[in-house]
């Protein structure tokens, strides 16, 4: 039965060039429910509780050192990225699965861009929005030129370590208030909202494919790729980190300056890694969406060099 079962899954895996019916109504099913629970929660969860006005813009240009446009380019590649090989796996042309992937892409993306028009905290933000078309773009373009994406988008979250050390209110200089009670404050204390809300843990990715590039006969391995990533560090408020809680005010701006952080080293691709099952194939290709920790070097704009074992 094991066996059976195994068999059952690996083939189950794999993609097929015959439309399936089964996995089309599952593949539309899981998205509509995904998308109209997405949308709800969003809107009950974190909406709601602020009020809302008519709908405008806002320039959020240079916000979290720009990270969350950063995040907006990364997500919309990976959504159309997923959807795409959804479609491909429930028997869709390519054609019809990268319009499907490109569609599911730009209406999830952007339903957080016209909630936010509507919100009198936020608004419309253009630059998000153009990069959630550029991500959305920089894949249905690869796939209509070469069939196979040559640049991936990846997300690596990682861990990092606040001070507890007190910042004195300018207010009150006897209440103090640490960086890491302030990211909890901003990005909550359980541990799925920090990796999820906390800039400061995120590093996105680009991974060049380097063997297409060399021409024909090239020895250099598939899946062997480079690796170009960013980050930011010290970053506790959307602008600067000087802020107001329970009306004391705080400023971090110079005993804890906000930075970026860049990166460079070797990357891996699952897909070319040498193991042509197609089942693991498509395991693989859903999984591209992150980076997995590898050796590299960074720079700061505080100026230093820093060699990672693992990022």
């Amino acid at each position: 039965m094991f066996f059976c079962a195994k068999g059952f899954s690996q083939k189950w895996l794999e993609q097929t060039d015959t439309l399936v019916a089964q996995r089309l109504n599952l593949g539309i099913g899981g998205i509509s429910g995904l998308y109209t629970g997405f949308a709800v929660g969003l809107y009950t969860s974190w909406y709601a509780q602020y009020p809302t006005s008519h709908f405008h813009f806002f320039n959020d240009w240079d916000e979290w050192r720009n990270m969350d446009k950063y995040g907006h380019l990364q997500g919309s590649y990976a959504h159309t990225h997923l959807v795409f090989t959804g479609a491909r796996w429930a028997g869709m042309s390519r054609k019809s699965a990268l319009v499907a992937g490109v569609a599911s892409s730009l209406v999830f993306q952007n339903t957080i861009e016209i909630l936010d028009g509507f919100s009198e905290k936020w608004g419309f933000s253009v630059p998000d929005a153009i990069a959630n078309f550029t991500g959305v773009g920089l894949f249905a373009c690869q796939e209509w030129l070469w069939k196979e994406q040559r640049i991936k988008l990846k997300f690596a979250p990682s861990s990092v370590s606040h001070s507890s050390k007190g910042i004195p209110s300018l207010t009150d200089p006897t209440v103090l208030l640490s960086p890491q009670d302030r990211t909890e404050q901003l990005f909550g204390n359980r541990l799925a909202e920090k990796w999820l809300k906390d800039y400061n843990r995120h590093t996105y990715w680009v991974s060049f494919q380097i063997k297409p590039w060399l021409g024909a006969g090239n020895n250099w391995p598939d899946w062997l790729c480079l690796g170009i990533g960013v980050g930011a560090g010290n970053l506790y408020g959307g602008f600067s980190n000087r802020w107001t809680t329970d009306q004391q005010v705080f400023d971090a701006s110079h005993s804890l300056p906000r930075y970026s952080r860049f990166f460079i080293g070797p990357d891996i691709d699952l897909q070319n890694i040498g193991n042509k099952r197609p089942w693991m194939k498509t395991l693989f290709s859903v999984s591209q969406i992150f980076r997995i920790p590898l050796p590299c070097i960074e720079w700061n704009t505080r100026g230093e060099w820093v060699f990672h074992i693992l990022r």
